[in-house]
């Protein structure tokens, strides 16, 4: 499992689901928090946008003051309806 790659490519993927997108959506969407958790726990600086229009989940501020603009992408064949 990668959450987070030097090239600001995040990726947690298990193998494709056949759920309904509400259900996959929902689970994307806390893993999402959890890797932003993660990301913060390691000291990184982290912002996350109010509307995701333009497929950024996160923004990092390096310490160089430069940004990186994060996508994060999840998916699992384990998701249960209603979880």
């Amino acid at each position: 499992m990668q959450y987070f790659s030097g090239s600001a490519t995040v990726k947690l993927a298990d193998m494709a689901s056949d759920k309904s997108f509400r259900n996959s959506a929902a689970f994307g969407k806390r893993i999402e928090y959890w890797i932003i958790g993660q990301m913060l726990k390691e000291g990184l600086d982290v912002y996350v946008p109010l509307v995701d229009d333009h497929a950024v989940d996160a923004i990092i501020k390096r310490s160089d003051g430069s940004t990186a603009l994060i996508q994060i992408k999840a998916r699992s064949k384990h998701v249960v309806d209603g979880d």
